[in-house]
C-alpha cells in the first residue's frame, strides 16, 4: 500500500485498462480476488504505522485485503483490511491495532503461565 510520496504523507495511483485474478500471501499482506478496470484512481495518506486509502474505479470485480506486517521494523505489526467491490476500494492499517493485539497476547500468556 503506498505510504505518500513527493507530497509527503499523501500519494496517490493511477490505473488504465487493469486486470488481475488471484490469491497471494506474504510476510505483510494476503489478498483474495480478481477484477479488471478501464480505469482506477486511489488517494493514500499516512505513514508506515498508520495509513488509509481510498479510490474509484470503473469496471468489475471483488477483491478482499488481510494486513499485518511491521513496516517500520519496531516489532509491533500494523494491522488491518481493504477491499474492492465494485467501484469502491479502501485499505486502513494502524499500528494501534498491533499494540491491542499485543497487549491480549501479553495478558492471555501472562493469565495462562506462558
Amino acid at each position: 500500500m503506498p505510504e505518500g510520496g513527493a507530497l509527503g504523507p499523501v500519494g496517490f495511483d493511477v490505473g488504465v485498462l487493469t486486470a488481475n485474478a488471484g490469491a497471494q500471501a506474504n510476510d505483510s499482506t494476503a489478498s483474495l480476488g480478481a477484477q479488471a478496470n478501464i480505469i482506477e484512481g486511489a488517494v493514500s495518506a499516512g505513514n508506515k504505522e498508520h495509513n488509509a486509502r481510498a479510490g474509484v474505479s470503473a469496471g468489475v470485480g471483488l477483491a478482499g485485503r488481510a494486513h499485518y506486517g511491521d513496516a517500520d521494523n519496531d516489532g509491533v505489526r500494523e494491522l488491518g483490511i481493504g477491499a474492492d467491490v465494485g467501484p469502491l476500494m479502501f485499505d486502513v492499517r494502524s499500528e494501534l491495532l498491533g499494540h491491542a493485539w499485543n497487549g491480549i497476547r501479553g495478558a492471555w500468556n501472562w493469565a495462562t503461565g506462558q
